[in-house]
Order: structure tokens, then C-alpha cells, then sequence
């Protein structure tokens, strides 16, 4: 189970199709396009849209926060919708 964390809107939990874990396509189509992978702490990957700020995806408040947690000192923004799952139980 990985949770979902839209720019606008709800967070939620999802699980994989394949056994409980997340295939490079179904990561796609909840990210919008290619992905990005981000290691957080422990285990934590945050899966995000590689194209997002060039296509001017909205600024995703909650997962920068997130970001910024687990990477003191740096002032990127994350963009658009991303999941946030533990490796390698729910990415294949």
C-alpha cells in the first residue's frame, strides 16, 4: 500500500495490480508521464512526474514539505501528483 499525494485534493492510499506492488506503467499513469524517482528516509521512494515543472504542473505544498523534511537545506519544489511507497516491497 503507497499513498497518494495529489497537488489538489485528498490524500489516499493505493495499492499495486501485480501482488501489491506498482509497475513502471500504473507509475505513470498516477504521475502523469515519466517518472522521478526521490529516495526519502528508510526505505521511502517519492515518485514524481520527471516533466512536471516543465509542463507547469501546480506546486505540490504537502510532498515539498515532505521533501524538504528529509533533505534539510534544499529549496526545490515538488510539482504535481506523486506517491510515496517503500522499496522494494511496493516498486517493482
Amino acid at each position: 500500500m503507497a499513498i497518494l499525494i495529489p497537488a489538489y485534493g485528498e490524500r489516499s492510499t493505493i495499492t499495486g495490480e501485480d501482488s501489491g506492488k506498482f509497475s513502471l506503467a500504473q507509475l505513470r499513469a498516477v504521475v502523469g508521464g515519466y517518472i522521478e524517482i526521490v529516495n526519502l528516509r528508510r526505505g521511502l521512494l517519492m515518485i514524481c512526474n520527471e516533466d512536471g515543472k516543465r509542463l507547469q504542473l501546480p506546486v505540490n505544498e504537502f510532498a515539498t514539505q515532505l521533501y524538504r523534511f528529509t533533505h534539510p537545506g534544499i529549496a526545490d519544489v515538488i510539482v504535481g501528483d506523486v506517491l510515496v511507497a517503500r522499496y522494494p516491497e511496493e516498486v517493482d
